[in-house]
């Protein structure tokens, strides 16, 4: 692909609204080995979870250690009850 950076950010974060919507999920996003949110399908909100850092969350130390993460919580971004 010939995309510049931002072009190529704007592709993923469509993609990812088009997996939410299919899936009907609330948010689908894309973290880094840091535990920051690089793109997400609700990246045109206020509050979006793009550049957030959600490392200190249970279900992300567990995938870093090589475990399945999975955590029921409300969202520190969303107050909203998720499945993560």
């Amino acid at each position: 692909m010939n995309y510049q950076p931002n072009r190529l950010l704007r592709a993923i974060n469509e993609m990812l609204e088009e997996i939410a919507r299919n899936t009907k999920v609330d948010v689908a996003w894309v973290m880094d080995s840091n535990g920051t949110a690089l793109a997400a399908s609700n990246w045109q909100v206020r509050d979006s979870f793009v550049g957030k850092n959600y490392r200190f969350r249970p279900y992300f130390q567990q995938t870093v250690a090589g475990q399945t993460g999975r955590y029921i919580a409300k969202g520190v971004t969303s107050s909203k009850l998720g499945y993560y």
